[in-house]
């Protein structure tokens, strides 16, 4: 459908998008599509929506395609474009609710309404779909969420997935224990995705035992704080400044601690690492969390700096200095995402003990481009789109 200039545009996007910081690399779909794992088509999902927002025009698709559209759906070709963007953006959205793992009556509803809306959208751009038996299924949605409580309790993605592969492999095997035959070939593909990733490598080099520095924890709940890779503060753009002492001050009253503060050395770290409900969990620069502040609520958040401070005890402890993501009480036009604003002043208060974070990457933001995002994002439109397409894949 792409022609030769929508896919190098497209190839471009899909580069420089902002995926999460936790997902593995995804090959690129153009030429790789068929080795993507069910998880990997689950996260092109989540995506794809964006990355067509940002550089579909009418002349990245094929002009047979584009009047084939046209004529199907009587609608000239910006109106065509837009259509093929909030398709992908309905899809998205059913594929995030079909795969949650609890609904309640407002989900159920939400749901009959995006599966009637993704029938209408997909049948009216594209012929293929009509009378798949796969898409079909898809009537009976429904009825099976609401008959098991989920979908999650009804789907077979994962076991089709696992099944092709192992189906691929068997005139490899030995023909005699095929069970480990297949389980070796899939533990060594896993361990190769894993190598091969910039992410698992990064994580893994983190656990230098040389670059640890555990801290003292101002909750109960948080244990085994680690800070790692130490930076200067000329590399934070974080001003030390008396609004920062005044935000730290508040950050020490907030668990108990109403001393004046003697010690002024400010140390940052590139990364933490802490426990919490007996899971390990990994805080990176640039992370977006949830926040539950007394006097904000639930609310998001990008990670600017992490650092330590020496108490009047004597004491480390660690703090993070966050930029606030504001909601602008709207939605995009085509994609149906809310819109956020990031406060990058003094609005809010920026300075929080660590432990007040939530979650970490349980939310994903994506900057809202305009025509000044060329090779970088515009630092004048602090505009993001919250990823309301976002789960955790299989």
């Amino acid at each position: 459908m792409l022609s030769p200039e929508g896919e190098r545009s497209f190839i471009r996007e899909w580069k420089s998008f902002e995926y999460p910081r936790q997902w593995s690399k995804l090959p690129n779909p153009i030429s790789h599509l068929e080795s993507f794992m069910m998880s990997d088509r689950l996260r092109l999902g989540m995506v794809m929506p964006f990355i067509l927002n940002r550089f579909l025009v009418s002349n990245c698709l094929k002009p047979q395609e584009m009047e084939k559209l046209q004529v199907r759906t009587n609608l000239n070709r910006n109106q065509v474009i837009n259509a093929i963007v909030k398709c992908w953006a309905v899809v998205a959205k059913c594929s995030r609710l079909a795969f949650k793992n609890s609904l309640t009556n407002n989900d159920y509803i939400v749901l009959e309404k995006y599966l009637k809306k993704e029938q209408k959208a997909l049948i009216e751009l594209f012929d293929d779909f009509v009378g798949l038996p796969n898409f079909h299924a898809n009537c009976h949605l429904l009825r099976h969420a609401r008959t098991f409580g989920t979908l999650t309790n009804t789907e077979v993605g994962t076991k089709e997935m696992v099944h092709r592969i192992f189906k691929s492999r068997v005139l490899s095997t030995n023909c005699k224990n095929i069970e480990s035959d297949l389980l070796k070939h899939y533990t060594t593909l896993q361990a190769i995705r894993h190598l091969a990733d910039d992410w698992f490598i990064m994580e893994s080099s983190e656990m230098d035992d040389e670059e640890l520095l555990e801290v003292s924890s101002q909750s109960s709940q948080f244990r085994n704080i680690m800070l790692r890779k130490p930076i200067s503060v000329r590399n934070t753009n974080i001003a030390i400044d008396t609004t920062f002492r005044i935000d730290l001050s508040l950050a020490y009253e907030s668990f108990g601690y109403h001393a004046s503060m003697i010690n002024k050395t400010i140390n940052f770290y590139k990364y933490a690492s802490y426990i919490n409900g007996g899971a390990q969990h990994h805080l990176n620069i640039d992370d977006v969390v949830t926040i539950q502040v007394a006097d904000y609520g639930e609310s998001y958040a990008v990670i600017k700096g992490i650092f330590k401070h020496k108490s009047n005890d004597g004491y480390f402890y660690p703090f993070i200095y966050v930029d606030w993501f504001e909601d602008a009480n709207k939605n995009h036009d085509k994609l149906d995402c809310p819109i956020f604003v990031l406060r990058r002043d003094d609005f809010y208060r920026n300075i929080f003990p660590l432990t007040v974070i939530d979650k970490v990457q349980k939310v994903h933001f994506v900057h809202d481009c305009n025509a000044r995002c060329k090779d970088s994002h515009d630092s004048e439109n602090k505009h993001y789109l919250k990823n309301d397409f976002f789960f955790e894949a299989i």
